[in-house]
């Protein structure tokens, strides 16, 4: 798996991890360091890993419920399968549509995430409909979004991973991804793994 993996937590670590990624080019952040091993993470735990690495939390959106960034360990009943064993990283805890924006400290050149495998059991999996945008600075979208329809499968569906790219004036400085489960799928939102951070100072 390429990029380097660093467990940095606090602003010190922070400032370290951003020292690091522009001269070591992409690093990648798996949630593993996450201890999960009693269950789902969410609140400021999560919002803590996050900061290690320069990333805030700016928004979260929802209309069915309290929406909640969840740090989540494979197991046989959850219906994925992590691309790094064993965390996945989404937002759960409310139905309908949902949101959430995440700030990057340090611009980015390069971004990119992986759709965890879903993986389907005796009635199939289902996942729902989902988009990503990356934005600069002032809040305007750059590129393209990324995202899915809404996924209903009676077998296993493989893990997918989505890039997005900052122009030479606008480098990448936060992300957003939307959702919306029609009060029908398994998970609230996308089930990610694996961020790749590549720095607009990476060598």
């Amino acid at each position: 798996m390429s990029g380097r993996f660093l467990r940095l937590a606090g602003a010190a670590g922070a400032f370290a991890f951003w020292g690091g990624l522009a001269s070591a080019g992409p690093v990648t952040i798996n949630f593993d360091a996450v201890d999960t091993s009693r269950g789902s993470v969410t609140g400021a735990a999560v919002e803590k890993y996050l900061a290690g690495y320069g990333i805030a939390v700016v928004e979260q959106k929802s209309i069915g419920g309290k929406a909640a960034l969840t740090i989540e360990p494979t197991t046989p009943s959850t219906g994925f399968s992590a691309s790094s064993y064993p965390n996945v990283f989404h937002q759960t805890g409310a139905n309908g549509p949902i949101s959430f924006t995440i700030r990057f400290a340090h611009p980015l050149r390069r971004f990119s995430f992986t759709r965890a495998q879903l993986v389907a059991g005796p009635n199939g999996i289902t996942h729902p409909g989902w988009s990503a945008e990356v934005l600069d600075a002032k809040g305007r979208v750059i590129g393209n979004p990324a995202g899915e329809d809404m996924i209903r499968s009676f077998v296993t569906v493989p893990a997918r991973s989505f890039s997005f790219d900052a122009t030479a004036n606008d480098p990448i400085s936060m992300l957003k991804v939307s959702a919306d489960d029609k009060n029908f799928t398994a998970f609230s939102s996308v089930v990610l793994d694996d961020f790749q951070l590549t720095s607009s100072d990476a060598k």
